[in-house]
């Protein structure tokens, strides 16, 4: 999570404005997760 956090704030810093993530996770249910945490950390 820290290097996410990190790594989202580096693209912020950069003036990147819109992200495309692709989440890598066997089921709808992991994938959806994945999308909320990254929704999470972007703040």
């Amino acid at each position: 999570r820290d290097v996410v956090r990190d790594r989202l704030a580096a693209y912020r810093d950069a003036g990147v404005g819109t992200l495309m993530i692709t989440p890598m996770a066997f089921t709808a249910e992991e994938r959806i997760e994945q999308l909320r945490a990254v929704a999470e950390l972007a703040g």
